[in-house]
């Protein structure tokens, strides 16, 4: 698991629901959703806005819920993205396939060379990692 986001961050983030929680129940209305987000920087679609809140309005909890799992989501790729750089030896945003199979087969949790097969055909060789870790996280989500 990833570590929380942090205290900063979070005060930011309750500062503007409480200042878009105008009767102060705790809740936001679907209505009021879009400014909201959109005044942190965050530019969703009418249909993402009605996916998060289904009941009309979001709470506190689930807002700062969407906050956490995109913190999450960064954070994966930063991850995946470094430990891919480490074998990455000219430094040129690529790791070559041979390189990725013989970690892949002997490091960690090994993976079967057909797994490995497969990976290699879907990213490509040499694999930018970068555009490989961005796919293989929103297949993950």
């Amino acid at each position: 698991m990833t570590e929380p986001i942090p205290g900063e961050q979070i005060e930011e983030y309750r500062q503007a629901f409480g200042f878009f929680d105008k009767q102060k129940t705790g809740r936001i209305l679907a209505a009021d959703l879009g400014p909201l987000f959109r005044s942190l920087g965050e530019n969703l679609s009418d249909h993402q806005l009605q996916q998060m809140c289904p009941g009309g309005n979001m709470d506190l909890n689930q807002f700062l819920g969407y906050w956490q799992a995109k913190w999450e989501r960064s954070h994966a790729y930063d991850t995946v993205v470094n430990a891919f750089r480490f074998f990455d030896f000219e430094n040129s945003g690529y790791v070559r396939g041979e390189t990725l199979r013989r970690v892949l087969t002997t490091l960690g949790q090994p993976l079967s060379n057909q797994e490995v097969d497969n990976l290699l055909r879907d990213a490509g060789d040499p694999v930018n990692y970068q555009q490989f870790a961005q796919k293989m996280l929103s297949k993950a989500t």
